[in-house]
């Protein structure tokens, strides 16, 4: 999911290309596939997960609208590396490296559920503090992420969301 969240960063890169490190159409050819393939991965998860009916219901004890999230993302992370200079192989190197380590802050600080194609598609993006529920079982606290049309969630609401993953759920 992580690698999905940068599709747009991705196609900028294809489109701006690095001068004279790579040719043109290799480079494009690359980041096209980066941006495609992590996206083509989390919609067959997603859609799996709906086709099993992978369904987690959660208990809402507060959430959090995340927006501002996708501002920062834009303008923290996308901006820079986009304009970040391509003109040698070390530039190139320098760039790379400055994504791996964007990449694993997203993913230690759990914000790879930051994927503009969801945002396109209407989904706002809720941390949400839930109660886990189950038949005859202990209810757990914990903090996930939810993906959802609605324009709020509230305290007390029951969500059946899919599953995309351990910590992200699609209402």
């Amino acid at each position: 999911m992580v690698l999905a969240s940068f599709w747009p960063l991705f196609v900028l890169w294809a489109i701006k290309g690095t001068s004279p490190v790579v040719p043109h159409h290799v480079w494009a050819a690359i980041c096209v596939g980066i941006a495609i393939v992590p996206n083509l991965v989390l919609y067959a998860r997603y859609a799996i997960a709906r086709k099993q009916n992978d369904t987690r219901t959660v208990r809402v004890l507060s959430a959090k609208d995340q927006r501002e999230h996708v501002i920062v993302y834009l303008f923290a992370v996308l901006l820079p590396l986009f304009d970040a200079n391509q003109n040698t192989l070390w530039d190139l190197a320098a760039l790379l490296f400055a994504l791996l380590v964007m990449l694993a802050v997203f993913y230690n600080l759990n914000l790879h559920y930051l994927n503009l194609a969801f945002a396109f598609r209407g989904f706002r993006c809720y941390t949400v503090v839930t109660e886990t529920l189950g038949v005859g079982l202990k209810s757990d606290r914990e903090l996930i992420v939810v993906l959802s049309k609605q324009p709020d969630l509230t305290e007390g609401q029951e969500v059946t969301a899919i599953r995309v993953s351990n910590s992200v759920l699609v209402a």
